[in-house]
């Protein structure tokens, strides 16, 4: 099983961004990403350095050096300072010893664990230039390049110079993109090097007989490496979000950019994405595929080159190289074509708004097609600023390359991770069917895969029967009250209504006058909110009372309960549907509701009202104004009583601390014969004054 940069396998639960980013390979050398939780501190795991500068070893039989010998006794030791001393010490003594590369990948071990950033660095760097003249330049530059791209970015420059990792007095810095640079330039050293020594049969033959045997694979992994550091454009953004400019040249950077750089300064990419550009005619540009390499060609063209040069390179019977290029492959195009896209969008609810904030209704530049409605070779993306929806190329085409390396390479490595990947592109575009599909495939095929658990929680979240009530305002009595519901995989839905005495529970409200606000995290006082707006906001007072962790609602039920149930429809997509429910509830008063399908353990709950009376409310000066009307014809209720709840908090001190009491005041008033009350306001009592 493959795994990836942070030491997980492909599959693994991990964050979003990791879990969409294009997958490296983790043959010789990987593609470090370094994604610090804070700025100031970026955490660098030793298993993942000693993974990155892990190089092909090179064990021969000659007696190990005196000083190298005690190099490796400190290291097992932990004494990391001492033992980076000692290895160079050996390296400076007998710089052509066999044992000088495993001594040098030794020392940059020791300086990251010592989180000696910048001593490492500068070593690698002296390596490139110790190691000249033989295979080892190429693999000292791949090191230097991948060690440049996994060390931290953050730092402080103090005196013209740059403390990597390190918050000193002076300027904090980023040093991302300039290190990403240089990394690019040294990857691309290496692969030329590779490239001379295997086009130049007199330089190839020098070469001990194991190292031309892997060159070719050694250099396609080099290629590996390379067109990670391409991907990664940014340092801790997800891999969507970079693709508006990624067919852009970079602009001149400075050295070391404000601490982050990116947002600090605008640059091109923090800005809303405008996708795909499109030509003349409007029709969106695919990555073209480059004839050679040059390192002047954008950076999405030279990792289509390098991909498939990966591909065209492979001749190894297993073709493990070429499985794990194409995968990359359809990871970039997943990334760039995939549902994350329109994610935002999808969260609006398919709308625009226009510039007073109201939906745009009949949008005309609303996509033709939904997500689940688009064909194996569609996509649903921006193009210059529009959602549109297109075909893909075959080289874009996320799911023909997923399915060549599931189908036509199953036998490499990566074919779980492209079943798997099948599953999820599907999964994320609602073709649940396909998801399905694809997840038993990749059980059946591979029933060891480490995939396993993530593919069985898939499928059961896919097929799980869901329901959910959605918020109820107010309904007319005279008529059946109607509920809004959401569901998925039911054709069936029981329902329960019973009446709750809210009003008795609202008239406690008194009982909260002169006590004490509560600390976090009790959300109560004696079964009453210390919050006073969550017992008159319907929303607020439906989640307090219905908090599984308590259920306080159970106390309120009066009345018997009305049992039935309802047939909704069900097209087997598994995706969730909208629908009415009409109840037998007619009367005025308050409801508790609660719905439930057959295989879901977790039924939905919520509250309606049902009532012939609305209020409305208006503040003037000094002043409240309300008016009650019949909620069906909007007569005036003249002479109509009602209640109004004055609260507001008080600070107290008891000893040294400053505790908040509730105040409450209770105000009985009725309306004049118009269905009016004027409200004067009293004089302010204290913090936070709200009427209810």
């Amino acid at each position: 099983m493959r795994k990836n940069q942070d030491n997980r396998t492909i599959g693994q639960k991990k964050d979003r961004r990791d879990e969409e980013r294009p997958m490296t390979k983790n043959d010789s050398i990987k593609i470090p990403h370094s994604t610090p939780l804070h700025h100031s501190h970026t955490p660098i795991l030793p298993h993942l350095l000693l993974a990155l500068l892990i190089l092909p070893s090179l064990l021969f039989a000659e007696a190990a050096h005196p000083l190298f010998t005690e190099a490796e006794a400190l290291f097992q030791k932990k004494n990391y300072k001492d033992a980076g001393n000692k290895y160079e010490e050996f390296i400076k003594a007998v710089p052509k010893h066999e044992k000088v590369q495993v001594a040098s990948t030794q020392v940059l071990t020791c300086r990251m664990r010592m989180r000696e950033f910048a001593v490492g660095i500068e070593f690698a760097a002296k390596r490139i230039e110790a190691d000249k003249g033989s295979i080892w330049e190429a693999r000292s530059h791949k090191r230097y390049g991948n060690l440049l791209m996994g060390v931290p970015h953050w730092g402080t420059r103090r005196g013209g110079e740059f403390h990597r990792a390190d918050r000193k007095q002076g300027e904090y810095v980023n040093s991302f993109r300039k290190d990403r640079k240089e990394a690019i330039q040294h990857l691309e050293a290496a692969r030329t090097i590779y490239f001379q020594y295997l086009e130049d049969k007199k330089k190839l033959i020098t070469l001990p007989a194991d190292d031309r045997k892997d060159l070719l694979s050694e250099s396609l992994n080099a290629n590996f490496d390379l067109s990670g550091a391409l991907l990664r454009r940014r340092e801790h953004a997800q891999s969507w979000d970079w693709w508006d400019d990624f067919a852009e040249r970079d602009e001149e950077i400075e050295d070391y950019e404000p601490g982050y750089g990116y947002r600090r300064r605008r640059v091109v990419g923090s800005t809303p994405p405008a996708g795909l550009r499109a030509d003349k005619d409007g029709n969106p540009i695919f990555t073209p595929n480059p004839k050679a390499y040059a390192a002047k060609l954008p950076d999405d063209q030279r990792v289509r080159y390098l991909l498939k040069e990966i591909q065209a390179k492979d001749t190894s019977p297993a073709k493990e190289q070429k499985a794990l290029s194409i995968y990359r492959q359809a990871m970039v195009a997943r990334a760039r074509f995939g549902p994350d896209r329109v994610k935002q969008w999808w969260q609006q609810g398919h709308r625009r708004f226009g510039a007073l904030g109201q939906p745009i209704e009949n949008d005309p530049n609303k996509p033709e097609k939904e997500l689940w409605e688009l064909k194996e070779n569609e996509a649903l993306t921006w193009v210059s600023g529009e959602l549109r929806v297109f075909q893909l190329p075959p080289d874009e085409n996320v799911a023909a390359l997923l399915d060549t390396v599931a189908h036509e390479y199953s036998k490499t490595e990566v074919a779980d991770d492209a079943l798997y990947a099948t599953g999820a592109f599907f999964q994320t575009r609602q073709q649940y069917p396909r998801a399905i599909e694809a997840y038993q495939e990749l059980l059946g095929k591979h029933p060891n895969t480490s995939y396993a658990n993530q593919a069985k929680s898939a499928r059961k979240q896919i097929e799980a029967n869901e329901i959910q009530i959605h918020q109820i305002g107010s309904q007319l009595t005279g008529e059946k009250a109607k509920l809004e519901i959401s569901y998925r995989n039911a054709g069936r839905i029981r329902f329960t209504v019973q009446p709750i005495d809210l009003p008795a529970y609202l008239a406690r409200i008194t009982e909260l006058n002169g006590k004490q606000v509560p600390p976090h995290p009790k959300q109560d006082i004696n079964g009453l909110p210390k919050n006073l707006h969550q017992m008159t906001n319907p929303q607020n007072l439906s989640r307090f009372l219905l908090d599984q962790r308590y259920n306080r609602y159970l106390k309120l039920l009066s009345g018997e309960p009305t049992i039935w149930q309802a047939g909704v429809p069900n097209d087997g997509s598994m995706r969730p549907a909208k629908t009415i429910v009409e109840t037998p509830v007619e009367k005025g008063g308050c409801y508790f509701v609660q719905a439930e399908v057959a295989g879901n353990l977790q039924p939905s709950r919520s509250f309606f009202v049902v009532s012939d009376l609305v209020i409305l409310s208006k503040s003037v000066s000094k002043k409240k104004l309300y008016y009650l009307a019949d909620a069906t014809t909007g007569a005036p209720m003249g002479n109509t009583p009602f209640t109004i709840y004055e609260s507001w908090t008080k600070g107290q001190r008891a000893g040294n601390r400053w505790t908040q009491i509730l105040n409450v005041i209770k105000h009985d008033v009725k309306t004049n014969d118009a269905g009016l009350l004027e409200f004067t306001l009293p004089a302010v009592r204290g913090r936070s004054r709200q009427l209810h």
